[in-house]
């Protein structure tokens, strides 16, 4: 959220990027080693086949947004803002249907 801040703020310094971009790449780390526990903990009885799948659906979602990000050019921050923002919001929103369907 506080990249988007940022963005619409439509300031020049540098530091105003770093410092959220810092932030979110942190917790990217933390929230994706527990997202992998408790996925893995699912798939039990074919851990193998739960890690492969897991690694493809990662790597397959990371080509997507990257290449997405290097086509909207690199003459502003709004395509990296997007690409953070949109998997994030994806992610919530299949988080909340999972909730409801419990």
């Amino acid at each position: 959220m506080a990249l988007v801040t940022t963005l619409a703020s439509s300031t020049a310094s540098m530091w105003l990027y770093i410092v959220p971009l810092w932030f979110t790449i942190g917790f990217v780390s933390l929230l994706s080693a527990n997202g992998m526990a408790l996925a893995m903990a699912a798939a039990r009885e074919r851990a193998g086949t739960g890690s492969a799948l897991l690694g493809v659906c990662q790597f397959g979602l990371a080509f997507i947004v990257s290449s997405c990000v290097a086509v909207g050019g690199s003459d502003s921050i709004l395509p990296m803002s997007l690409g953070i923002l949109i998997p994030a919001l994806v992610a919530l929103l299949i988080w909340l249907l999972s909730i409801k369907s419990r």
